[in-house]
């Protein structure tokens, strides 16, 4: 339910999915991309400092990149 009332906001209004495709691409494409980046900072700065945590970020990060991959067009050729 959550999915399609969010994909039909992008069918309504063609401007918005392509600047949300666009700051999608520039911030997610890969694994050092800003928004990884930023996200793991974040991260970091909530979880209290050890071995346990950066093992956790690292799952985190990785699990986000997998989901952000499968969210994201596919890149032309």
């Amino acid at each position: 339910m959550f999915s399609r009332h969010f994909d039909e906001q992008f069918q309504r209004d063609t401007d918005l999915a392509s600047r949300v495709n666009r700051i999608l691409l520039d911030f997610f494409r890969d694994a050092v991309a800003p928004g990884y980046l930023l996200y793991e900072e974040y991260l970091a700065s909530t979880l209290p400092a050890n071995r346990a945590t950066r093992i956790e970020i690292r799952e985190e990060s990785a699990r986000t990149h997998r989901i952000m991959q499968n969210i994201l067009p596919k890149p032309s050729p």
